[in-house]
């Protein structure tokens, strides 16, 4: 209890002259006692004028305690007159010389050093770009840097006071204009540890303010460094930077193999391996080294990856065969997904193994429901097989006008078959027909079934025979050109040969007209 809390009543001891009185007031700010004298006289005291029976006062001056007693971390202060120090040590498992690279690396310290925006160097140099450039930086003892705080302040001036490569480093920071904070960083090896100390003092008027805050976020800094940069070595059951993936076992990597890995895969143009990555800092350093690389070009080495493991990018069969259509860009799967979720089947949506992907759908999804408006529905891929068995199907009706064909699939997809709407192999043709489906879910109405032709075996074969040559091709289509049909034409995916039969269109209509 502080000695403002003093009870009426309480005992109390006349310094100066040994007298035993009794509290009668306490008056606050400053703190005062009322004392009644044993003469009867009352008179008022400080609270360095009494001692109060039953309560030890510290003496002034320097205030200690030692919050933790663990062995890998803990932390100390010391309070003074114009003079505040606060100590934070932690114990990493790691190798010294990886935690000295990222203990001198100043470009990183907003990830990890609370009150930290940003931190520039001050180059000597000739072109701007160069000025405030890492890759130009010098970093020896009486360098200048920059630093910029989370608050309004501007960037204020600090400088690099010693170096001792993986035993000491130490710096003058600003994150203020009011006060400087001398910051040292002390290593030591112990055995399969390492210890780091983090010392900052604060002097001046204005030193109680280094104190604010202390206890809750400035006394985590080697711990979040430890957590960014080394989470193996933290004592969790599980590693924080063990990526899993659905249905495989992937062995753990540390941080520093994570990012050269996932550097080496972006830079062969294999991004899933990134945006895979559950920890969060974890990917952004991938990302940002990545960047750095193709800047550069220069890349780090190919971690190995245990031969007994499954591939860390290779996917598991049940995301193949999950039922989700594989398209080339995946804002066609996420149309799609959307289209099907808004008719009542969520098994699509629910069933991209992609994570930021499938979020993407979801978001879409709700806008969809909230504004009315759908995305339109994409062309589904046709596989390989799909389209070797429709070519070898002779029992596939055959109609002689598009319409038909399309009212013959959309009938057979809205009672569940989409094998035929999907087995369209003229691409405008198959949207329509997509279209047309949609449209008769949201609205209820089908549209006429058509009459099925009916083909003799002998035709059929006959057809399946015979392959159309590139100039019987052009004499077909420039014949159902000139009699207005350009549905064909329009439908071929060779944009030389579209344009020699609509050359040749045209130039059959002149003669006709002549």
């Amino acid at each position: 209890m502080s000695l403002h809390q003093v009870q009426i009543g309480t005992q109390v001891t006349v310094k100066s002259t040994g007298d035993i009185g009794l509290v009668k007031g306490v008056f606050y700010f400053p703190t005062l006692y009322t004392v009644e004298l044993p003469d009867g006289s009352v008179e008022k005291f400080t609270t360095h004028d009494v001692d109060v029976t039953g309560r030890k006062k510290s003496k002034p001056g320097i205030i200690k305690e030692k919050l933790s007693k663990k062995l890998d971390s803990g932390i100390d202060f010391e309070i003074s007159l114009f003079q505040v120090k606060t100590i934070v040590w932690q114990e990493i498992i790691a190798d010294i010389s990886q935690i000295w690279t990222r203990l001198i690396s100043l470009k990183d310290y907003h990830l990890w050093y609370p009150g930290i925006q940003r931190v520039l160097p001050l180059n000597d140099m000739g072109r701007y770009v160069h000025q405030y450039s890492f890759d130009q930086f010098d970093l020896k003892p009486g360098s200048h840097i920059r630093t910029r705080s989370n608050g309004v302040f501007p960037y204020l001036n600090g400088r690099i006071l010693n170096i001792e490569k993986e035993k000491e480093f130490t710096l003058s920071l600003k994150l203020n204009p009011i006060m400087t904070e001398l910051v040292q960083f002390e290593l030591e090896q112990k055995n399969d540890r390492v210890l780091i100390f983090c010392t900052r003092t604060y002097k001046g008027m204005f030193s109680l303010l280094g104190y604010f805050g202390f206890r809750k976020n400035k006394s985590l800094l080697l711990n979040d460094f430890q957590k960014l940069f080394f989470p193996l070595v933290s004592k969790s059951k599980e590693p924080i930077n063990e990526l899993k993936t659905q249905g495989d076992s992937v062995p753990a990597m540390d941080r520093e193999t994570t990012i050269a890995y996932a550097v080496n895969k972006g830079i062969k143009g294999d991004m899933d391996f990134i945006n895979s990555i559950p920890d969060k800092p974890t990917r952004g350093l991938a990302k940002a080294a990545l960047v750095k690389a193709k800047r550069t070009g220069i890349v780090p080495p190919m971690p190995d990856v245990p031969i007994n493991q499954p591939s860390i990018s290779s996917k598991p069969e049940s995301e193949v065969k999950s039922g989700v259509p594989k398209f080339e860009d995946p804002q066609d799967l996420i149309h799609y997904a959307v289209n099907l979720a808004l008719d009542g089947n969520m098994d699509i949506i629910n069933g991209i193994p992609d994570k930021p992907t499938r979020g993407k759908a979801k978001a879409l999804m709700v806008k969809s429901k909230r504004t009315g408006e759908r995305p339109q529905m994409p062309d589904l891929p046709v596989q390989e097989e799909t389209i070797a068995t429709e070519r070898n199907d002779t029992s596939s009706p055959k109609f002689e006008n598009t319409q038909d064909l399309i009212h013959y699939a959309v009938n057979l997809a809205l009672d569940g078959n989409m094998d035929i709407i999907n087995g369209i192999p003229d691409k405008p043709t198959r949207g329509k027909a997509k279209a047309m489906m949609v449209k008769s879910k949201r609205t209820g109405d089908r549209p006429p079934m058509p009459d099925i032709p009916i083909q003799s075996p002998v035709e059929s074969a006959g057809d399946t025979k015979k392959v159309e040559s590139e100039e019987e091709l052009i004499d077909r289509l420039v014949a159902e050109g000139v009699n207005g049909n350009m549905e064909n034409i329009n439908a071929l995916d060779n944009r030389v040969l579209r344009g020699k039969i609509k050359a040749a269109v045209v130039r059959e209509k002149r003669k006709g007209t002549n």
